[in-house]
């Protein structure tokens, strides 16, 4: 669904880069949990559908109890639904690095509902 997105380099705010083409702060962009556990987010939802995603979270496999998915303990200003998500960003050439992503959708049902699923599906 829709939603803004912050992107975190593994280490903390100093490595936070937008999922915009501006590099600026959060980007409204369309998340899909695909099977297989991948978290992708693409532009529009013409491109979710066979298109290739802007990025991609590989998350650990179900089961074993690992959340991957939390609210965030101290929001910016306005985006007080915000929860990050970790997993292995999987680039072009199929190298993977440990990165965190800071999602907000529009509401505190939805933010917990995508916790849920990402934690348990």
């Amino acid at each position: 669904g829709w939603m803004e997105l912050a992107v975190h380099a593994h280490g903390g705010d100093e490595g936070r880069r937008s999922a915009n083409d501006r590099g600026e702060g959060f980007a409204m962009v369309y998340v899909v949990l695909m099977p297989g556990r991948a978290l992708v987010y693409h532009v529009d939802e013409s491109t979710a559908a066979g298109g290739k995603p802007l990025g991609k979270l590989q998350l650990p496999p179900k089961g074993g109890g690992k959340v991957v998915a939390t609210h965030l303990a101290d929001p910016p200003y306005n985006y007080e639904h915000a929860f990050s998500v970790t997993g292995d960003a999987v680039t072009d050439g199929g190298a993977t690095t440990v990165e965190t992503w800071w999602l907000c959708p529009d509401s505190a049902k939805d933010s917990d509902e995508w916790i849920a699923a990402l934690n348990h599906a």
